[in-house]
């Protein structure tokens, strides 16, 4: 796992730090700082929690904690898990596996070298992830041990990654509404009233009831549940604890990444619903719909792409509500939404479009025949990371003031 990110400090913070006559050095496209939040109180007993990160404007944190909102203290981040992390639709609908994991058989080799370039993409992304954000969750609607099952069966050496300590935190949505539920509305009901009085004469019948009523549970459909209530379920309460760390820390930064729109509609809510124990209390909240049903290679992309935005994202001072499934230009959109007009001139490469007006990958598409990119296609995704590796180098992610001699 690599190590966290060092914060970039805002304009404002950098007062602190250079001269006027430096302020050259930072990208004039950004937004600066207007956060109007007061400093956080931090006494002693809490600065445990900033020792993890110590930069040149760390010990600023102290003082200033509403100006470093980006640190991975400050930063939630959720992450949906089928085809926002995991190939589904490649896996389960174009290639024809089985859905149900106790139908799993070994794979074949063919597959397993398909999958070496998506694991290097998964284990790259979930370490950046992970470095951007001391609360990294993977918040799925699939029942449990789904997230397990498959790192298991598709790739196992990832598994030690995500059984880190500081690695991603696992949460089925489904679990988390049905405690809200069964909180609100007992499960057992009149049974539970009724059963002491039967007990005193009839303990057999009781036992055997109570069996009974078990099979039918199991074996009847399970019930319809809410997907978008089901992830604002497990994010309310991950967002609380998270923001929870020492007394009066106010809820600053949260990011949500998924190709559906249950978690797109559901942090948003998250957001509007909040209400702050804290006046100062400023919010940041960015939600990204990403491509849908991507294919191996589209999803593999994908995954590299948001490794190198991810910091971006986390400090951008703002808040960010994009569907780029839907957008003809998503690196145009992305560069108006954070303000960065170098993203803008990213150009996809000429695969991805199959005319001038749509946007829409063909690899993308879980109906197109291919199952890899050729040498040209590869070439072409590779020279477009690595235009986008020198543009967030140059521009934000590594000021020329921090930049190593």
């Amino acid at each position: 796992m690599p190590p966290k990110l060092p914060t970039i400090p805002s304009n404002a913070a950098l007062q602190d730090l250079i001269d006027v006559s430096d302020q050259s050095l930072l990208p004039t496209e950004l937004s600066p700082v207007h956060d109007s939040e007061p400093s956080e109180e931090v006494n002693a007993s809490n600065l445990a929690g900033w020792s993890r990160q110590q930069s040149p404007c760390s010990v600023l944190s102290v003082a200033s904690s509403g100006r470093l909102f980006a640190e991975p203290q400050q930063t939630l981040l959720f992450l949906d898990w089928d085809d926002t992390v995991f190939p589904c639709t490649e896996l389960f609908h174009k290639r024809g596996l089985p859905k149900r994991s106790k139908d799993w058989t070994p794979l074949d080799p063919e597959l397993l070298a398909a999958l070496e370039p998506w694991q290097r993409a998964v284990k790259e992304f979930i370490g950046r992830a992970c470095a951007i954000s001391d609360r990294c969750v993977i918040v799925t609607n699939s029942r449990k041990p789904w997230v397990t099952s498959c790192l298991g069966q598709f790739a196992p050496e990832l598994k030690s990654a995500f059984e880190r300590s500081d690695g991603p935190k696992i949460v089925y949505a489904p679990e988390i509404l049905k405690q809200e539920k069964n909180k609100r509305e007992p499960e057992g009901g009149l049974w539970d009233c009724v059963k002491p009085c039967l007990n005193g004469c009839c303990g057999g019948l009781v036992q055997w009831m109570e069996k009974e009523m078990a099979q039918m549970r199991a074996q009847g459909p399970q019930p319809f549940f809410d997907c978008t209530q089901a992830k604002l379920s497990a994010m309310k309460r991950e967002a609380a604890q998270f923001y929870s760390q020492y007394p009066g820390q106010t809820w600053k930064n949260i990011i949500s990444l998924g190709d559906m729109c249950y978690e797109h509609e559901a942090v948003k809510t998250l957001s509007a619903t909040r209400v702050p124990q804290e006046s100062r209390e400023r919010l940041r909240t960015k939600s990204f719909v990403l491509f849908q049903e991507p294919s191996l290679p589209a999803l593999t992309l994908q995954l590299r792409i948001w490794s190198l935005l991810l910091p971006l994202c986390a400090r951008f001072d703002g808040d960010v509500d994009l569907d780029l499934a839907r957008s003809p230009v998503p690196f145009e959109d992305l560069a108006a939404a954070f303000n960065f007009p170098q993203l803008s001139r990213l150009q996809l490469p000429h695969f991805i479009r199959r005319d001038g007006n749509n946007f829409e990958v063909d690899f993308l598409d879980p109906h197109c025949q291919f199952e890899e990119l050729n040498a040209d296609e590869q070439r072409a995704a590779e020279e477009f990371l690595d235009e986008l590796t020198i543009i967030l180098q140059d521009a934000v992610v590594i000021p020329k003031f921090m930049k190593a001699e």
